[in-house]
C-alpha cells in the first residue's frame, strides 16, 4: 500500500513536496525522505523537523495544531512552498476562502501542484464559486485546456 501511493504521489506531485505529504498519506516515511525546500539553506533543519511534526499532525488529524505549526514555519520565511501545507490544513478545517489565499502563496513562490489544484476547485465549490470550481476540475482533467474558455454547460 505505501509503495503504490508513494508511487502515485511521484507521478502527480512534485519532488518539492511529495515525501513529506506522502508521510501525511500514508505514514511511515523516514525523515530522510522529504523532499521539500526545507533544510538546504544553513539554519533550516529545525524548519524541516517542524514541517514534519506538522505533516504528522494533519495526519492524524489534528489540523488545528499541523496549522499552527505550518504558521510558525510561515513566520520564519524558509519554506516558499509552505502555502501548500498551509492550504491543506485550512481545507480541512472548512477554512475555504483561507485555504485559497495559501494556495495561491503556493503559486507565486513557484509551487504548482495537482493535489492543491484540486482542493482549490473542491473549495471554490464549497464556496459557491461554480463556474471557477467547474474550470478548476475541467483543467485538472484536461490540462491542455489551461485557461482557454471552456464550452457550453449543461442546463439542467
Amino acid at each position: 500500500m505505501k509503495q503504490t501511493a508513494c508511487a502515485l504521489l511521484s507521478r502527480l506531485a512534485t519532488p518539492v513536496c511529495a515525501g513529506a505529504f506522502a508521510l501525511a498519506l500514508v505514514g511511515g516515511v523516514q525523515v530522510g525522505h522529504a523532499q521539500s525546500s526545507v533544510g538546504k539553506e544553513p539554519g533550516a533543519a529545525g524548519s524541516r523537523e517542524q514541517l514534519l511534526l506538522g505533516v504528522r499532525a494533519f495526519r492524524g488529524e489534528r489540523f488545528d495544531e499541523a496549522l499552527a505549526i505550518f504558521r510558525g514555519i510561515e513566520s520564519k520565511g524558509r519554506v516558499p512552498e509552505i502555502g501548500f501545507y498551509m492550504g491543506m490544513a485550512l481545507h480541512q478545517l472548512g477554512r475555504h476562502a483561507e485555504s485559497l489565499a495559501a494556495f495561491r502563496e503556493a503559486q507565486r513562490a513557484g509551487m504548482h501542484e495537482p493535489i492543491a489544484d484540486y482542493y482549490q476547485a473542491v473549495s471554490c465549490f464549497r464556496l459557491g464559486m461554480m463556474e471557477r470550481a467547474r474550470q478548476g476540475f475541467l483543467r485538472l482533467l484536461h490540462p491542455s485546456l489551461g485557461a482557454a474558455p471552456l464550452g457550453p454547460r449543461l442546463q439542467v
